[in-house]
């Protein structure tokens, strides 16, 4: 994966060249850190959009922001600072956040749909090992 990242970070700086040395490393650490990053963005953005599909909007906004404001941008804060990582730090911290708002997300969709399916369904058994089919 390395060999991918340094290819494309040699897009914008020469890697053979001594004084973007810093700048390559620098890149290629930031991009496996947006890696982490997407995951979690596009999870969140599929729970957020299947709650808005059924019309809850309220609590996941909250879900969201305490994700983003209350766990990701301090613990970004205190990886970047207090842990001496920088920059790489405070994106590890904003993955992190993101990722907890696409947990707290997704579980709430889980549960609201199964919710929603025995409203529909009174005597429908629950789905075994996790599974969720919407009907």
């Amino acid at each position: 994966m390395e060999d991918e990242l340094f290819l494309i970070v040699g897009l914008y700086f020469e890697p053979s060249r001594l004084e973007n040395i810093q700048s390559v490393t620098m890149g290629i650490t930031l991009l496996s850190v947006a890696a982490l990053f997407q995951i979690g963005d596009g999870v969140q953005t599929i729970a957020s959009s299947c709650l808005r599909a059924l019309k809850d909007t309220k609590i996941p906004m909250l879900m969201a922001t305490l994700g983003y404001w209350g766990i990701g941008f301090p613990l970004g804060h205190y990886f970047a600072l207090s842990m001496s990582l920088g920059a790489k730090g405070m994106w590890l911290g904003l993955a992190v956040g993101l990722s907890s708002a696409a947990v707290m997300l997704t579980t709430r969709f889980l549960i609201l749909s199964h919710q929603y399916g025995h409203q529909k369904n009174p005597g429908a058994k629950p789905p075994s090992a996790g599974l969720l089919i919407l009907t």
